[in-house]
């Protein structure tokens, strides 16, 4: 699917002929539509249309600008938190890393890039404290300014390994595909990502990850209140697990899925086709919606 859209808010990506844009709407070939006030999408016929919430942006001053050019990159390591971090196609083929934050971000913030590999390690705030994203008349609203707010954006041309380790808040949002994801969250940093093919995700605390596409077997472990979603994928295995208050809501479907629930959150998966292992204990509910 191709980037047909972006405003600073939304990616809105597809694989149906776009027709015209006229501002309020995306208009395609085939009659769909998507509402750019709104968000809400009308699709006609064969063929997806994918919206990607874009990490929102505080009114920060005194902000410093950097540009710094990058090698062939082929994974890339994420650890800390206070900073949003966009993974993009490259522009004309080069690789790059663009930095914008405070003084206090720069001072905090270490890079090193060795054989393919890009490590970045940006600075924590210490806030655990998250309230989650304020919607007002169906619009997200920006968050606070912070002393240590920071944004990268990473162009490269592809990206098969990515490994994240955060500690603090936060959001990462990436266009390309990744092969293989390994991610640990403790604190409330948010993921959205469009496609992955194996994911090894372990959430500890409030945060949150979106996953458009799932193409691999995969394991997914929330211990307290964070949330995963994952709209689509058909894979062969998959290993749902929840300790707490969060949730897991999985539209794949699987020959074998592996689901373990404590507490009062829940588990809600698509389809399983062969056989699926359950342990539960506590209020909580785990549903799976078709079998066979």
């Amino acid at each position: 699917m191709k980037k047909l859209y972006e405003n600073g808010e939304v990616a809105i990506f597809s694989d149906k002929e776009l027709l015209n844009n006229n501002g309020r709407c995306l208009k395609f070939t085939d009659g769909s539509i998507v509402d750019l006030y709104d968000y809400s999408i009308t699709n006609f016929g064969v063929g997806e249309i994918e919206i990607l919430y874009l990490p929102m942006k505080p009114d920060q001053d005194n902000l410093i600008i950097q540009r710094r050019s990058l090698g062939l990159i082929d994974s890339i390591s994420l650890s800390g938190g206070s900073v949003n971090i966009y993974i993009v196609w490259s522009e004309n083929n080069e690789n790059y890393i663009d930095i914008t934050g405070t003084e206090k971000f720069l001072k905090g913030l270490r890079l090193s890039e060795s054989r393919g590999h890009l490590e970045v390690q940006t600075p924590n705030n210490g806030s655990y404290i998250f309230i989650g994203e304020v919607w007002v008349n169906g619009k997200r609203q920006k968050p606070d300014p912070d002393p240590l707010y920071g944004e990268i954006t990473i162009g490269t041309k592809q990206l098969n390994n990515l490994q994240l380790i955060s500690k603090g808040k936060g959001n990462v949002y990436s266009e390309l595909p990744i092969n293989q994801l390994n991610s640990k969250i403790n604190g409330s940093m948010t993921l959205n990502l469009r496609e992955v093919g194996q994911a090894n995700v372990s959430i500890s605390g409030s945060g949150g990850v979106t996953i458009n596409s799932v193409l691999g077997n995969s394991l997914f472990n929330i211990s307290g209140s964070g949330s995963i979603t994952i709209k689509k994928g058909i894979v062969d295995e998959v290993s749902l697990g929840v300790s707490g208050s969060g949730s897991i809501n999985a539209m794949v479907s699987v020959k074998k899925a592996y689901l373990d629930l404590s507490g009062s959150g829940n588990i809600v998966l698509d389809h399983v086709k062969e056989v699926s292992q359950e342990k539960k204990s506590g209020s909580g509910i785990i549903k799976v919606l078709r079998r066979g």
